[in-house]
């Protein structure tokens, strides 16, 4: 895999590149002649993240995008300026943004004009938002305006983030602005039953259930190996129960709860994923039993699911988790925090 910042430099980005963080097999959408013909030719995407951000939001962006190129569609990009300006035969609109201080990896991408420009010089037939906050309020405004449809995914939980970055006053009146913004959509996809009951609770109006899939061949018990379990443990005891967590490392994922996992006897606990709480992090399970990767992607990343005992999920706030479906998917029980979008993916042994 090239170095993120290489891909970022080219003016053109093979999929087959972000293919190996994100995963895409070519036979995975089995997109049908009939679904080629669809009415719907033409696709804007808005996408608050995008890679090469790694995070939930920019990898369904990127899988929708490549599901739309495989289907026929022609499909435009918006995304913050960080992102490839063209992926395959799609171009991206890459607008100017800004690294948020509390999370110096979130790039936010303001709704200048190019984006109303950009619309209107694609027309497309259907605008999709992805994780809709900032950016995207100028494609719904255009959309509204335009009389095209507009479908938003629902996938972070920012008012339970405000309260990990010490802005918890905040937390109603995002709460609100999320909400005005999903009410003016003409759909918006949850990725949950758990995720969609409490939308519903707090006023969201016309959503619907976008069930999350997960590549079985990718993610399978029979990459399961012992140099890759080796690897893992870098070292510690052979006969330990190892433990993995993979994903990004920030303080809504609650990462900090697995000390006390970490400092069991008999225990190894391997951390899978990087981010702005890293440092605080290693210094916090320094002296335990604990190993940091930093990011692994496509076969390696499969590899290491297979090869450990155990998945440890502690984030609270999530709407889905795809990252315990893959686990499990790999062979893995999963033990995660009773709480969030992930309880639709795990019950009590």
């Amino acid at each position: 895999m090239a170095d993120h910042r290489l891909l970022t430099a080219l003016a053109n980005v093979n999929p087959a590149e972000i293919d190996n963080v994100f995963g895409h097999e070519g036979s995975l959408f089995r997109v049908s002649p009939s679904t080629a013909v669809a009415p719907i030719k033409r696709v804007a995407i808005l996408a608050e993240s995008f890679f090469p951000k790694v995070d939930g939001v920019a990898k369904l962006a990127y899988l929708t995008l490549r599901y739309l190129q495989e289907s026929g569609r022609e499909v435009l990009v918006l995304a913050p300026d960080i992102a490839p300006a063209q992926v395959g035969p799609s171009r991206v609109e890459r607008l100017s943004s800004f690294s948020l201080p509390c999370a110096p990896e979130t790039r936010v991408a303001l709704p200048w004009r190019s984006v109303a420009r950009a619309l209107d010089d694609f027309q497309p037939d259907l605008i999709h938002l992805f994780s809709p906050v900032i950016m995207s309020v100028a494609g719904l405004r255009n959309g509204r305006h335009q009389h095209i449809p507009v479908v938003a995914n629902y996938q972070t939980d920012l008012p339970a983030y405000t309260q990990h970055y010490g802005y918890g006053f905040l937390a109603s009146a995002t709460e609100s602005w999320l909400r005005y913004i999903h009410n003016s959509c003409h759909l918006t996809l949850v990725p949950s039953n758990y995720t969609l009951n409490q939308l519903r609770a707090k006023g969201y109006e016309r959503l619907r259930v976008w069930r999350r899939g997960v590549d079985l061949n990718r993610y399978n018990p029979v990459h399961r190996s012992q140099a890759w379990r080796d690897r893992l443990l870098q070292g510690r005891d052979p006969e330990s129960l190892l433990c993995l967590y993979v994903g990004r490392l920030a303080a809504e994922k609650r990462v900090d709860l697995l000390i006390d996992i970490a400092r069991l006897p008999g225990v190894a606990l391997t951390i899978v994923g990087d981010g702005a709480a890293r440092d605080d992090l290693e210094q916090l399970f320094a002296g335990t039993d604990t190993v940091f990767t930093g990011y692994l992607y496509g076969e390696a990343l499969a590899s290491a699911y297979a090869s450990a005992d155990v998945f440890v999920f502690p984030g609270p706030s999530e709407t889905f988790g795809q990252v315990v479906q893959e686990a499990m998917a790999s062979g893995l029980p999963a033990v995660i925090i009773n709480k969030g979008g992930i309880t639709d993916l795990v019950q009590d042994a």
